[in-house]
């Protein structure tokens, strides 16, 4: 405990404390602000988790009960020039003949039956054929009804997604856990040579400084798009044939790499960092981020942006920093001309994460006919690109320039 107390009271260290309490600070300040865009408009932002994984659920995300029972899902995907089919069973009789008329947000992409009779006291289940167009894309069925007594009928909602081929439906999801699984595993080979060397000396406090920034706006983002259902309504306004360019698998990862970043900052408060310090220019920059992240705020809450909007400010701020953050660290290897303390696997688990993010995004947008829909996501498609990159410059410091120097410091030569 003397230890860390004397190491508390180095200039460096308390100023990288001031950048993690400035960070910490904010966050708490951005609470409310979150509880209000999850759960804006009464509720009727905030999607149940429980209705992400079983869309087939009898009760619409509002928790209303709907006058049918789906099968065998509310999520119908098929090929283009193919069919499918779903099932209506009505939850309670009609006492009179009953017409429903069914409606499609966009009829070039299906197509389908106009309406269908409901007889009094049935309960025969309504075949419902549904044949795609020559087009990939995405729209919702809906119904409305001639009569009363139908409570929550314009609630119920299918959503049917054309694309090219199946297989790359799965495919995509494949390559999504890929790069979660390479652009996750790139902090473990640095925390463990941080925690072997008990030593931080060639690790850029820079860099971490301006990563943890970066993924704490990309984190709010993609939680942000996944479960507000108002953010979703706005960007399906911008984007109507292409779907949601945030998955599961992203929120997962943008928590974990949060997470990580802050495992890093306590290494580097703990280990052996000899005269190692966050720049100046970097407190700066970093604090100017905040401020364009805090201005943004305001501007949305005062209805001057929109929601969506704001999240794409977020989303750029993540997407510029990400080249800056690598800079201190190809500097601080180009000064030393060694790599000794940044791990190379890092940086090749980042460019393996960075090249299945950009093959999952390519391959929605063929399998969707929408290649808008990577621009939808710019974090996520900007990071991809970049870490191909510049990871390619660590390698070629690493394994090129400098190989002979890293060999010395290790004992080969």
């Amino acid at each position: 405990m003397g230890m860390i107390a004397m190491k508390i009271k180095d200039w460096a260290t308390r100023r990288v404390l001031a950048v993690v309490c400035i960070i910490v600070i904010v966050s708490i300040l951005l609470i409310p602000w979150l509880k209000a865009l999850l759960n804006e408009t009464e509720g009727e932002g905030f999607i149940d988790t429980t209705s992400v994984i079983n869309l087939s659920s009898e009760e619409d995300d509002e928790g209303k009960d709907v006058p049918f029972e789906v099968h065998p899902t509310r999520n119908v995907i098929c090929e283009i020039g193919a069919g499918s089919f779903i099932l209506l069973k009505p939850k309670h009789p009609v006492f009179r003949t009953t017409t429903v008329t069914i409606l499609l947000s966009d009829d070039n992409i299906v197509r389908t039956i106009g309406s269908f009779n409901l007889e009094p006291f049935s309960d025969h289940q309504i075949f419902i054929p549904i044949h795609s167009k020559d087009v990939a894309g995405q729209c919702v069925m809906s119904f409305k009804s001639n009569s009363g007594g139908f409570d929550g009928l314009n609630l119920l909602r299918i959503e049917i997604t054309v694309v090219h081929k199946i297989f790359l439906s799965y495919l995509s999801i494949f390559l999504g856990w890929c790069y979660v699984a390479m652009w996750s595993a790139t902090y473990y080979p640095q925390l463990y040579k941080n925690w072997r060397r008990r030593s931080v000396i060639g690790f850029s406090f820079d860099y971490i400084a301006l990563n943890i920034t970066g993924h704490i706006c990309y984190c709010i983002f993609n939680i942000s798009m996944f479960f507000n259902r108002h953010i979703q309504e706005t960007y399906s306004e911008l984007h109507p044939k292409g779907r949601l360019p945030v998955k599961e698998v992203d929120v997962y990862f943008s928590i974990h790499a949060v997470s990580m970043n802050f495992l890093l900052v306590l290494q580097c408060l703990l280990f052996d960092r000899g005269q190692q310090k966050v720049s100046l220019v970097i407190v700066t920059l970093v604090g100017g981020f905040w401020l364009m992240m805090s201005a943004g705020l305001f501007a949305a809450l005062r209805e001057k942006v929109t929601w969506l909007e704001y999240l794409y400010w977020l989303s750029y701020i993540k997407v510029g920093s990400t080249p800056i953050k690598y800079a201190p660290q190809l500097y601080m290897n180009y000064q030393r001309k060694s790599t000794d303390g940044w791990s190379i696997y890092s940086s090749m688990t980042d460019c393996l994460g960075g090249l299945f993010s950009v093959l999952q995004m390519a391959v929605d947008a063929f399998n969707n006919d929408d290649w808008s829909g990577p621009l939808g996501n710019p974090g996520k498609l900007g990071l991809g690109i970049i870490s191909l990159i510049i990871n390619c410059g660590f390698g070629i410091q690493h394994f090129c320039l400098y190989s002979r120097t890293n060999a010395k410091r290790v004992g080969i030569l």
